[in-house]
Order: C-alpha cells, then structure tokens, then sequence
C-alpha cells in the first residue's frame, strides 16, 4: 500500500466517478439519475492510514466520452461490481462520521446525499471542497480543476487519472502543497484576510504548524540567440528560411505572406488606409506583425492592433510577438502591452473601502479578490476563473472592486504606486506594439495617454458586428436593481447612500426614500409580469419552459403591448421622484466639506448619474421621438429578466470619425472582408468609403490568390433533405439519418455546426445512442475541441455559431465539416428587421431587401466555416451543407463562387458516401505523390525498404497526416522516381 502522509489528521479524502453530472438528481424518476461506477477514499485517522475503494455496477451501460474518460474502466468489470445498494453500506462504516475532502465537493456531496437518503442513509459528514482552499490560498491561478493543480503543485506532465482512489490519492498531495504555501506566505500566522471566514469549514483545518519546504516544479525557458539583421528589407526577410527556422521551428516561404506584408509596410510608410482578404494559411498574424515591429523600431511610432477574439490575442501576445521579437533579435527593443477597459482592472483602495459581504459565498469572493490584489498581485478581473465567479459570487461584488469611477484620481491615491490600472497605463505610455479588441478600439478611453495613429485591425469582418454594439444603448432590469442597491437598499444593508447617510445626520427622509423605493421594484416587477403576459398571448400556449430568448422591434402602436408601455410609463415615473430625492440628498453630502474627498461620495455621485441615464434610455424607448434608430426588447426564457435598447441603424459617420479620420495610416483585414468580390458593403456600413471625400488615400487590395488549391483538394455536397429547418424534430431526424448513413464511409473526425442551438439540442438527443453504437464519440463541450486532432478514436464535435470560426485542426484527422443549413439571418431579428423596413419603405420588393442585408453577412460566414476545413496545403475535406444550398437558387450560386467555384455534389446519402470514398482514394494518392517527390532525395539515401518507410512516415507525421502507404506502393513510388 503507497502510503500518503497528510498534513490534516482524521479526515477522510475522497473522489467518485460517475456517468454524468449531477443535474440529473433532481429527477423524481431515480430512473433518469446518472450512476456512480467508482469510489475511492484515503483515511487519516488519529495518525492511522487506511484505503477503501471499489467499482460500482451501474446496471447501464456507459457512453463512450466516460470510458474515455476513466482510463482502466470496462463494461466487463464494472459488469462484476458490486451495486450502490451493496457497497453504500461499507463506504457508511468506512467514512464514519469523519469530514470528507472532496475536490469540487458539491459534486460528491449531492451524488452520496441524495443517494444514500434514497437507500436510508442520511449522510452529516462535512464535506470540504480543495478547489476552494486551492482559490483562496492561490487566487493567481487561471484553472483551478484537479489536473491543472496537479500540474502546478506535483509536476507539469501528469494529468488527472479520474479513478477514485488515484484521484483521491492526487488531493491529498494537492491539499499538502497548498497548505505549506499559505503557512509558508505568512510566516507560520494565518493570513488576517482569512479571520472574515470564521464560519468557513476549512478554517479551523488551516491553522499553521511546521512543515518541510517543497520545490515547486520547474519549468524550462528557451533563450534565442541574438544576431545581426538588416531591418531595412522588411518583408523580404521571410525569404530567409535559416533565420527563421533558428529557434526550431519549422518554416516554408509563401508568396501570399510577403505580398500582405508589403502591403502592410506601404500602409504604415505611405499614410494608407488599406483593406485587404488574406486568404486562410498565410500566416496573417506574422504577415502584419513584422512590418508593424521593424516600422515602430525604426520610428518610434506606436501601433495599435485590434482583435474581435481573446484567443487571437492571446496568441499575439504569448507566442507570436515574443516569437518573432526572439527572431528579429528585438526582445530588448520593442514593448508590447495587451490593454483593457478601466473597469476590467481590480482597485486596491476600493477593496478597501467595501463594507464586508454578509452571505459567506461572497465574503469567500472578496477574500479572493482582496488576496489576488495585495497578495498574489493579480490584478485583471477578465482573468478570473468561470469557477470561481459562480462559487464565490464574483460578479455580485465586483464591481465594487474595480477602477470604473471616472472620479479616480491616481495621483492622489494611496495604493498609487501598486495600482494595476495606473501600471497598466504606464506600460501603455511606453509600448511600441498595443493589442486592444475592438470593442475597447470603438470606446478608446485612453486618448489623453495614447491616441491611436496607427492601427491594425485583424478579424476585421467582425467590426460590423461591434459597432452597432458599441453605439447602441441598453438598459436591463438586472442593471437597474444592481444600481440601487448601490445606491440605497436597507433591506440588504448596503448602498453607499445608506452609508453616509448612518455616518451624516439628516441626509434623507428614510420613510420618503424607502416609499420611492418600494414602488420602483414595484414597476420593475410588473414590467416583468407584463412582458410575460404579453409573450404568453401569443405564443399559442406554450409552456413557458419551451418558450425560448424573445428579441423582437418595441411596437409602440401594438395595443396588445399598451400594458407594458404603460408599466414602463410607471417605471420613469417612479424612477423620476426617486431621482429627484436622491440628487437632493447627494447635494446635501457634497456641501459637507469634510467629504469632500470621500471616495464613496465619488462612486455614490457616478451611481446616481448611471440611474438618471438609465430613465434617459427607458423614456426615449417609449417615445421613440429619435429618427432611424431600432427600438427593441430582449427578454429572458424563463422572464427571469429583460431589457431594452435602441440602436442606431447608420454607424459609419460616428465610426469614420471616432476611429477612421484620426489615423496616420489604418490597416482592415480578415480571411472574409469580401462580399460579391469587393469591399463595397464593408466600406458603406462603416463609412470608410469617406477616406476619398476627406483626402485620405484607401487603399483596395485586389483578391489574393489562395494558398490551399480549394477545387481540387475539396468538395461541396448538398444532400436531398426533404424537412425544412422550420420543422425541428421532422428536419433532425432526417438529418441525423444522413449522418448514420454517411458516417462509417468518413475516415476521419468531424466538425458539425448549427446555426441554431435549439436544433443543435435536439439533434444531440436524437443521434447520440446510435452513434455511439458505431464506437464514435459525440463532444459538446468547447474544452474538447483539440480531440478532433486525435487518431485513436472517432469524434464528431457539435457546435453553434460561435465555432463557425478559431477552429484550428491542421492535418487529415478532421477532414469534414458538417453545417445544418445556409446560416441566412433572421429577417425578424429586430436590427435586421429594422434595416430592412428602412430600405422597403412603400413597396413590396421584401426579400430584393433582405437579401441586401444578408448576403454580405452569410457571404462572410460560409467562408468562415469553410475557412476551418483546410488549414495546411496537404488538407483535404468535405463541407456538406444540409439546407438551403439548392442548386438554381441565386445565393447559391454566388455562394459557391465565394468559396472559389468548388464543384457542388447533389444527390442522396449513397451518392454522396461513393463520391466521398472516391475522393478520399483521389486526395491521399495526391498527397502521396506530392510528399514522396518532396523527399525523394532523403529516400534515395536510405539503406533498405524499411529505412525508406520511417522517412516518409515521419513526413507524413510532420504533416499531420496519417500514415497509410504500403510497402507495395512505396516500392512502385520508388520505380516510378527512379530512386
């Protein structure tokens, strides 16, 4: 027995496996309840080891993602296990009534409370949860799940076992680590954070005593060399293969990199403002990144790149920049920064000043917060682990906690010369390369430190998108209750108006404000109510569980909508006397001088502006006096809350002037900034087509040519469905048919997308029993995404719209991509709607109008999804789109030339299944040849067959290609070359 010394005595660790999660225990049927299949436990008891585990007959059989999952587990032995009915009462004797150390305890927890309450048990052990001892003692982690830790604490290569007793055994080395960083930190005293968590179940395990010191394991830098450069070639130095294959990476030279880079380097040196298509496979980034580098190092200038994706600037930030600086030999020359919002960054002193959450979860998340700020100094909010914001309530208090005040004053503030934002902005001050995305580009809140001359916007197609967003304002009922109670709320005793009104006399009329009050939740609730009866009305009895997101125009003239109009008439009338009171009492404060730099008067003052706004944009949203903008509601499935908005339904003179007509030189690109060939719709809707008229040169960068040879490496099928979309249940199983019928001829994994998560939904549920019949794997999640990169076994990942891009599969283990239909938008979304009735106005020509506003929009998306099936020039693949791709209509054809002219195959699944098998036969026998004559020389040196085999297998590998030539064709290959 591998015996684990403790830190903690007389305590029991344990960890279970299970089916699935643990959602399904709120059933009343037990049958629907996912089933524990694995226990293990460690026991620690008065000094005494000892172990208890077994497997758990589950009496169902298992799906394929959780014997994946539990490496060593099988039907066979789980067949021979024991039932939860037997083992409950062994595992009841061996935990006794011991405190259990789960990580993520409120799993284990619910799976052995509800079961054993089912079996007559009632379980008062106290569970502990690691993960939250691993949050608070280490806040500056980003993952905090058991194989991350492991990773972090034990050792960077192993990763979690998911058996119960391994696992369990895992904790407790965890728990260890963990508990001899915080005794360690403080010097043998418990930090005076943790004395706010007095009624925390870890605190009294927690006290400091004597331990050993461990290493915490370490992990290897790789240093580049620095060599001489000529700077002044610029694009010409992707032509010089050794310099960049000097850090180990693997290079080849592409045409199409250094014609955008030049392009980039004339718009910086020549005051352009360009637009240019990259085609997917370019290497983009590099593209833009290198001009941009030796351009600022040459002139000092600054360059702001914009991105729409945290991924695209993650990967900017921590491979590509640093990557090519080491190449460049510029690590020492050029600062880069990636900069926020105000608002994303932690504010020392108004940690301070908070008033101690009540509920213990909160006060969990402040000590989070107040130990990743003074402690760990960690300091951006945005990297705060999902976990942790739902178990610790993060977003309840945060914004309490952040730099959002527009009244901060770094100069005079005591936490100056630690505050993350002020050393965010001098970093800002002093870099040369700026990475932002784009909604921070269109707000720019920082043009007194830096204004923006130089930009480059990548993922540019998404800018659309952004800036109806950007310009748009919104309010939502969850704003408004949060801005009361930070303003007043005595029934939860807080609000810094309740603040200073304790410590000041006669500031406000308790019985007034909380009359004023009562009636404000009073409206807001029968907005709700309101709403819900009006949806309800015409949603043709549907349960209200079935009732999904409603996003639909505010019709002001709909009598059936009078009830809510009129509630929100009730909601600006209450809103209004409750501004006037509580301005008056902000006045009284303001005159008191020994405020008169009170922090919490600063925000209180920001607060009470936020409700007058919030009345601003409710009123104009009843109104609607503002021409040409969309009026709009968006409410909740559940009518848990709602919100309304009005949006401006013509943005590029705002845009044109805010981010185009300040710039030097401006750079738009995207793989898809194209629509019917040109940049027409993207210049209009973001008024760029102004550069002429304001003597700005706009540059137009004709198509560039593909890398990838899409016609003869791809193919476009369009099966015969006879569903329509529309018709959910009828249209997924027909789809869902095609998928089965097709799926074993399809060697690889497969990529499946939705434009709509409902059908997504449905389509899992109908599908999953029987592919899995077929030993293929169904992913839903976006963590397992990378297993569409594996071989061993098959998957099929399902996703909706929010994959139609960033999907990065190199190689043939996915080769096919699988969309539900045509992704049209939805004429009645309520910008689209709006848009359209705007160009209708009095005649009938509805869809000529649609169409304008949908074609560039599907156009850019179908490239994207098509963008994700090649992504080296060895890929290969099929993209089979399922609806309304039918062969005589318009769109389609345009749609088609889009994707360049790539031959379209029609037919049922059998048609379809034998041109894919040909295909498939045609791509590999393609590759084959074209890898064998790329290193014929190296296998003209191989001493015998087998010497020649492990070349071209390592080839293949390098390639991500899998590996399928015989010995036969390799020995004809070699005929053939006269090798």
């Amino acid at each position: 027995m591998n015996r684990i010394k403790s830190l903690i005595d007389n305590v029991v660790y344990l960890d279970i496996e299970t089916t699935g999660l643990s959602d399904s225990l709120d059933d009343e049927n037990m049958r629907k309840w996912e089933r524990i299949i694995e226990i293990g436990a460690v026991k620690y008891k008065d000094g005494e080891y000892s172990e208890f585990h077994t497997l758990v007959n589950p009496r169902k059989k298992l799906s394929l993602d959780i014997l994946d999952l539990c490496s060593g587990i099988s039907h066979d032995a789980l067949d021979k296990s024991p039932t939860i009915k037997d083992i409950f009462p062994c595992l009841v004797d061996f935990i006794e009534d011991m405190p259990l150390i789960c990580h993520n305890a409120a799993f284990e927890k619910k799976f052995l409370s509800t079961y054993g309450k089912a079996l007559g048990y009632e379980l008062k052990n106290e569970f502990l949860d690691s993960m939250e001892l691993a949050a608070l003692v280490n806040p500056g982690l980003k993952e905090y799940n058991l194989e991350a830790l492991i990773k972090e604490y034990i050792k960077p290569d192993l990763k979690e076992q998911h058996r119960g007793l391994e696992d369990a055994k895992d904790t407790i080395k965890v728990v260890n680590k963990i508990l001899e960083d915080l005794w360690i930190e403080s010097s043998m005293v418990l930090p005076h954070e943790f004395s706010n968590l007095d009624d925390w179940n870890w605190i009294k395990y927690i006290e400091p005593h004597a331990v050993p010191l461990y290493e915490r394991p370490l992990r290897k830098e790789k240093h580049v060399p620095i060599i001489p450069v000529d700077y002044d070639k610029y694009e010409q130095l992707f032509m010089d293969e050794q310099l960049w294959r000097r850090t180990g990476r693997s290079y080849s030279i592409r045409k199409q990199q250094i014609d955008v880079s030049e392009k980039v380097k004339d718009c910086l040196v020549n005051g352009n403002v360009t637009l240019v298509e990259a085609p997917t496979g370019i290497g983009k980034s590099l593209a833009y990144l290198l001009p941009s580098v030796i351009y600022s190092y040459k002139t000092g200038a600054k360059i702001v790149i914009s991105t729409n994706t945290k991924g695209l600037q993650t990967q900017l930030v921590e491979k590509d920049i640093p990557n090519l600086l080491d190449i460049l030999s510029l690590r020492n020359n050029i600062n880069y920064v990636s900069m926020k919002g105000k608002n994303n960054y932690l504010c020392m002193d108004r940690i301070k000043l908070m008033d101690l959450p009540i509920s213990l979860e909160e006060r969990m998340g402040y000590v989070y917060l107040y130990r990743s700020a003074f402690i760990k100094n960690c300091g951006d909010i945005e990297d705060i682990n999902y976990w942790v914001r739902n178990h610790f309530e993060i977003d309840k208090i945060v914004d309490e906690c952040s730099c959002d005040s527009e009244y901060c004053d770094i100069k005079s503030c005591e936490y100056k010369e630690q505050c993350f934002y002020a050393k965010e902005v001098e970093k800002l001050k002093e870099a040369n390369i700026i990475i932002i995305n784009h909604s921070l580009l269109l707000k720019w809140p920082y043009r007194t430190e830096v204004e923006i001359k130089n930009l480059i916007v990548d993922e540019a197609h998404n800018l659309k998108k952004e800036v109806y967003s950007a310009f748009e304002c919104e309010v939502t009922s969850k704003d408004i209750m949060k801005n009361l109670r930070d303003i007043y709320a005595p029934d939860y005793k807080s609000g810094y108006l309740l603040y200073l009104g304790r410590k000041y006399k006669d500031i406000y009329d308790a019985s007034v404000l909380n009359n004023h009050l009562k009636n404000i939740i009073i409206s807001i609730q029968n907005i709700s109510d309101s709403f819900e009866c009006y949806i309800k009305e015409r949603s043709n009895g549907k349960e209200k569980e079935l009732i999904y997101d409603i996003k639909e125009c505010i019709n002001i003239e709909d009598k059936k909508f009078s009830n809510v109009r009129k509630s929100m008439e009730q909601f600006v009338a209450s809103l209004t006397v409750f501004n006037i009171e509580i301005n008056k009492s902000l006045e009284r404060l303001q005159c008191n001088e020994g405020l008169k730099n009170d922090k919490r008067l600063k925000i209180l003052a920001e607060k009470v502006k936020n409700m007058d706004t919030i009345k601003d944009v409710v009123e104009s949203c009843i109104k609607q006096q503002m021409a040409n903008y969309c009026y709009s509601y968006d409410v909740h499935k559940g009518f848990k809350w709602w919100s309304i908005k009005y949006t401006p339904l013509d943005v590029s003179n705002e845009f044109y002037s805010k981010v185009v007509d300040p710039l030097e030189s401006g750079m738009f690109i995207s793989a898809t900034l194209t629509s019917r060939g040109n940049y027409d719709d993207f210049k209009s809707t973001l008024g760029i087509d102004k550069c002429l008229e304001n003597k700005k040169k706009l540059v137009e960068v004709p198509a560039i040519d593909p890398v990838f040879n899409y016609k003869k490496n791809s193919t476009i099928y369009a099966p015969v469905l006879q569903s329509d979309p529309k018709a959910l249940h009828e249209f997924v199983a027909e789809a869902a048919q095609f998928v089965l019928n097709i799926v074993d001829t399809i060697e690889g994994n497969i990529l499946m997308l939705f434009t709509s998560k409902v059908r997504l939904n449905e389509f899992e549920r109908c599908i999953r029993k029987d592919i899995e019949k077929k030993g293929i794997r169904l992913l839903t999640r976006k963590k397992d995404i990378d297993k569409l990169k594996k071989r061993d076994e098959r998957y099929i990942f399902l996703g909706s719209r929010g994959f139609f891009e960033g999907v990065d599969i190199p190689g043939d283990a996915m080769n096919t991509i699988i969309l539900d239909k045509v992704p049209n938008i939805n004429g009645k979304e309520p910008l689209y709607e709006t848009l359209i009735k705007r160009l209708e106005k009095d005649d009938d020509r509805y869809f000529t109008y649609y169409n304008m506003i949908n074609y560039p929009i599907v156009a850019i998306d179908i490239k994207q999804i098509y963008g994700r099936l090649m992504r080296t020039e060895y890929d290969y693949g099929s993209f089979i789109i399922l609806s309304k791709f039918e062969r005589d209509n318009q769109n389609t054809k345009r749609l088609n030339s889009e994707l360049y002219s790539v031959s379209t195959v029609r037919g049922d699944s059998r048609i379809i299944a034998g041109d894919i098998r040909r295909k498939y036969d045609m791509w590999k026998k393609n590759n084959m040849l074209k890898i064998f004559g790329e290193v014929k020389n190296q296998i003209r040196l191989a001493k015998n067959i087998e010497e020649a085999e492990g070349i071209l297998q390592y080839e293949y590998e390098k390639r991500n290609l899998k590996y399928e030539v015989s010995r036969k064709q390799l020995i004809e290959l070699n005929k053939f070359y006269k090798v």
